[in-house]
């Protein structure tokens, strides 16, 4: 009983590390975004600032939120479980 709980500690830790690994990647890419879009701007290139401010809004967020909520769900789950 007592290994069959450390081992599914072990997979929510992992599970949990691979999702903090995913947001933190979302949250470079969206950098890498934010950085390009400044540039192009101070080249001149209004219009690709606001097409890829909208494709950031569009995209960047709802998967953000999607992660967070994920988390949290699964901090619920761990929590009813008594672990």
């Amino acid at each position: 009983m007592r290994k069959k709980r450390l081992l599914q500690k072990r997979k929510m830790r992992k599970k949990k590390r691979l999702l903090k690994t995913a947001l933190y990647c979302l949250f470079g890419f969206g950098a890498i975004l934010i950085v390009a879009t400044s540039l192009l701007e101070l080249f001149g290139f209004s219009f690709a600032y606001k097409t890829l401010d909208r494709a950031s809004s569009y995209i960047y967020m709802p998967l953000i939120i999607s992660f967070v909520l994920e988390l949290v769900k699964e901090d619920k789950t761990t929590i009813a479980e008594g672990e």
